[in-house]
């Protein structure tokens, strides 16, 4: 969709450049009404036109809204007819064919900058760069570079390109800073962290509740994740090994072969090799109703699951005890991750959308902008930058 996007916006500033010196000159002709007019300003109108309400539903079908509005409706996020034909004009074109004309693109482009505005999308095209909208509130996050960050409970870690750790937030369990270990990965939990170092092998700390820290196994991992009191590690031979509270019934996962695995408090999932999702542990009110189907990753919080499908949608599951987690936006995402009980996706272009509970604002502070990576935690976010800089926002105890 990016590519067809971006082919639409090109498209609309050729022909407005075109239509800009035809529209100064008809300022003139306008006068007069009876006057007969080029038959090319008409094209270069209808062809502007054209342009632009195809764009408008493309923006109606990716952001569902508005959608009655398109012929013949969306499919899969996009306008199933898809590009407007403008036409042919028959006739011998007057003033007034212009004037009506000129009138029906500034409609058009501003309800184009209404949903750019709304949506966080092309806004450099708004005069004014959408000024009106409030900036967001971010937390303090450390000035640096990192090319993978978690998050959790109150705290966030980052992983610079030189394998260090940099962890900030509620430092209530004894978080690292500026540890000279180097790691591949980290996962953040609520009072614990687990890092794979450079050789595969597993390194936890923080609090040992449940013997989640003590009991880390040993061997080669390829990825850990880490809940409450609980960790999974995705070991290099694609099965998984957890460790932490024996009383969760997410000790023991299924003797499959893995591709990922998640956690939250006291349960996990994981995608198998054939993309399907399973679940164990407790809270089987979760995660019981897990969709069939193939997922290409999918994101664990204390009460729901969400899952990004193979063609970019997403889909959520479990417990919506506040009425909001399964709002989930139209269109295609690259990522995802969830939340108490929100959940965060990167769109194509790298912007984010969050939905659910409205928690610490975290609904209404979403940094603008595009970005490569999304975490979650508990009741703040963060995201990553291509140029390796962090924005987080939401709950003021996970600030730097």
């Amino acid at each position: 969709m990016i590519a067809s996007l971006n082919g639409l916006v090109a498209r609309i500033l050729a022909v407005a450049v075109l239509c800009t010196g035809v529209i100064a000159v008809n300022t003139t002709v306008a006068a007069a009404q009876s006057e007969d007019v080029p038959l090319e300003h008409v094209q270069l109108r209808d062809d502007l036109i054209a342009a632009q309400e195809s764009l408008l539903n493309v923006y109606r079908c990716r952001f569902d809204i508005d959608t009655q509005q398109v012929p013949g409706g969306c499919r899969d996020g996009e306008p199933s007819q898809g590009s407007t034909d403008p036409g042919a004009f028959t006739g011998t074109p007057t003033t007034n064919d212009i004037l009506v004309r000129d009138e029906l693109i500034t409609a058009q482009e501003a309800l184009l900058n209404v949903y750019r505005c709304r949506f966080d999308i092309d806004t450099q095209l708004v005069p004014g760069n959408c000024s009106s909208k409030p900036d967001p509130v971010l937390l303090d996050v450390p000035e640096t570079a990192f090319t993978a960050i978690s998050a959790s409970l109150s705290s966030t870690c980052g992983l610079r390109s030189d394998g260090r750790l940099h962890c900030w937030g509620s430092n209530a369990t004894g978080l690292p800073h500026g540890s000279s270990a180097r790691y591949e990965t980290v996962a953040v939990g609520h009072v614990h962290i687990c890092a794979i170092r450079l050789d595969g092998t597993l390194d936890c700390w923080g609090s040992n509740d449940e013997g989640v820290v003590s009991q880390a196994p040993e061997g080669q991992f390829v990825d850990v994740a880490s809940g409450q009191w609980l960790s999974c590690g995705l070991r290099d031979d694609s099965t998984v090994q957890c460790w932490g509270f024996q009383g969760s019934g997410a000790m023991i996962a299924p003797d499959e072969e893995f591709k990922s695995v998640d956690v939250e408090i006291d349960y996990a999932c994981g995608l198998l090799a054939d993309n399907s999702v399973t679940c164990w542990g407790l809270r089987d009110y979760v995660w019981d109703n897990a969709p069939s189907g193939e997922l290409m990753a999918i994101a664990v919080g204390p009460n729901h699951v969400c899952g990004l499908r193979k063609a970019g949608n997403v889909h959520c599951w479990g417990m919506d005890h506040l009425g909001d987690l399964y709002e989930v936006p139209k269109g295609s995402f690259t990522a995802i991750s969830s939340g108490k009980d929100y959940s965060c996706a990167l769109q194509e272009e790298g912007s984010i959308k969050c939905w659910g509970y409205n928690d610490d604002g975290i609904l209404d502070n979403i940094p603008h902008g595009s970005f490569m990576a999304i975490a979650a935690g508990v009741s703040h976010a963060c995201a990553l930058r291509e140029d390796g800089a962090v924005r987080c926002w939401g709950s003021q105890y996970a600030a730097a």
